[in-house]
């Protein structure tokens, strides 16, 4: 069995950094029970990034993201705006937790956004 700090270090060793709503921020494929406490480092990690993202893919086909930003003296980023650009409905989280889904094949949101070739890596 294995703890949660070793479940979290072992996802940690995957994360990608990726553009999201504009943004470049780290991502990571992670099932939602620890995608929490992964972002949670993910943003220790890389304390310069405004919001992390984790991913999950789900049997009916779409993928589950997951935004998390964090709470600081200067202010929460409100990760409902970045949410809502993809079709998440902002009244159901908070300023720092958000959700929405695409296709599961979908890696380069900024492009889906656009209307551009799904999948192309960021440059």
């Amino acid at each position: 069995m294995f703890t949660t700090a070793e479940i979290v270090e072992d996802h940690l060793s995957h994360v990608r950094i990726d553009r999201i709503g504009g943004w470049v921020v780290p991502v990571c494929n992670v099932h939602p029970r620890w995608a929490n406490d992964v972002a949670s480092d993910m943003l220790m990690e890389y304390p310069d990034k405004k919001f992390a993202a984790t991913y999950y893919d789900l049997g009916d086909g779409r993928r589950e993201w997951l935004l998390f930003s964090r709470e600081d003296e200067d202010g929460n980023f409100d990760v409902r705006l970045i949410a809502s650009k993809y079709g998440g409905i902002s009244s159901l989280w908070t300023e720092t937790e958000a959700a929405f889904y695409t296709s599961r094949g979908q890696l380069n949101l900024d492009e889906y956004l656009n209307g551009g070739i799904l999948g192309k890596p960021l440059a």
